[in-house]
């Protein structure tokens, strides 16, 4: 696969933001259409997980466009389709658990989406918030009652054929970076005991998910969308109580320009043909570490990826994410790397968690700041213009 893939799906990339934004109509999105290659198709569908959304904008003017586009688009949004009809079906089985033994989980991100009954996103795992007294006692039953396997390392719930499941005991976003928005919870819809954040809190949480924890998904046309359909909830007061939230934050240009993208891309809110993309240079870095680093590839280096943007986007807050990274990391590892240590000695865990994990962790940063200057040096003299 030709390097020249990442300059492919840029043009893609400009092109479904348009559509997004509601730019361009749908018949003049099939006519403004890249003439780009099925494996930057594949590529970019995979990237930026958002087929079932851009097949809903199309309408009925997707079935103009070129055949080999149309079937990669179709099966993607199947597939999408799937993995919500599963989490659907898996927020069903926790719904019971959950009042069995009367705990009410909140359900975060695109969980909230799958099981609302509203607009859905593709999603990779659920995630679900409970009092840190309460998580052992659902995650045994996860175990023996619904058939899951728990991964301790990760705490993670994995079932075959279904989405891992993620149970937290307090929202955090990495780096040493406080959540602002707040936990209020309401219902979710359509279930007896799960709950989820309330729309000013789910908003901003996502927004700070997205472009904080994971770096190199700030900008990511999934999680735009996602957050534009959660805008959809807010009242005009929600929307200026997360407005305020996000400006109190350290990284408020950065929340300040997912927030006003996302606005652009609500069903309710304003079409601009003037929107502009502030996140392209991000994409090709996404793109670039997808072609390059492919997952399972031994040289993917997964601790590394997320440090990789702030070496080539954000040099405004690459130090102190970057810091608070270090700061923070060795302590969350000694929890779950070194338990065995830490059941002799919390402070000894912690030591040997420094000893062992700052090391790499600088190495890692490193390697990602000679990657980072690649991607930089490739978007400067290849792939600002797509």
């Amino acid at each position: 696969m030709s390097t020249d893939i990442v300059a492919e799906c840029l043009r893609l990339r400009r092109w479904a933001f348009s559509l997004c934004t509601r730019a361009v109509t749908a018949h003049d999105a099939i006519n403004a259409m890249p003439n780009v290659s099925l494996d930057a198709w594949a590529f970019f569908l995979a990237a930026e997980t958002c087929p079932r959304s851009l097949s809903a904008r199309l309408g009925a003017a997707a079935s103009a466009l070129p055949t080999g586009a149309r079937d990669v688009l179709q099966r993607a949004a199947l597939a999408e389709l799937q993995r919500v009809m599963a989490a659907r079906a898996q927020l069903v089985v926790i719904d019971s658990l959950a009042e069995r033994l009367g705990v009410e989980p909140v359900v975060l991100k695109g969980g909230v989406h799958a099981g609302d009954g509203g607009e859905a996103f593709d999603l990779g795992d659920l995630d679900v918030l409970l009092p840190h007294a309460e998580v052992a006692a659902f995650g045994r039953a996860l175990v023996e009652q619904a058939g899951y396997v728990l991964e301790p390392q990760f705490g993670q719930f994995k079932l075959t054929g279904s989405l891992t499941v993620e149970v937290h005991d307090g929202l955090e976003v990495g780096y040493g970076v406080d959540v602002v928005g707040g936990m209020e919870s309401q219902p979710l819809r359509g279930f007896r005991r799960l709950r989820r954040l309330s729309p000013a809190a789910h908003v901003a949480y996502c927004i700070q998910h997205t472009t904080t924890k994971h770096p190199l998904r700030r900008g990511h046309l999934r999680d735009l969308l996602l957050v534009a359909d959660a805008l959809d909830d807010c009242s005009p007061s929600e929307l200026d109580a997360v407005e305020r939230a996000l400006n109190s934050a350290a990284s408020h240009e950065l929340y300040a320009a997912t927030f006003a993208v996302a606005h652009a891309m609500t069903m309710h809110g304003p079409t601009s043909a003037r929107a502009s993309d502030p996140f392209m240079r991000i994409a090709a870095g996404k793109y670039a570490m997808a072609l390059w680093f492919p997952k399972g590839s031994p040289a993917s280096f997964p601790l590394l990826l997320d440090h990789i943007p702030h070496f080539f986007a954000s040099p405004g807050d690459a130090w102190r994410l970057i810091s608070g990274y270090l700061r923070t990391g060795v302590e969350e590892a000694s929890r779950w790397n070194f338990s065995f240590a830490s059941r002799l000695s919390p402070r000894f865990a912690v030591v040997l968690g420094a000893a062992v994990r700052t090391p790499y962790r600088l190495v890692a940063l490193g390697y990602a700041g000679a990657v980072g200057m690649r991607i930089r040096m490739n978007y400067v003299v290849r792939w600002r213009g797509m």
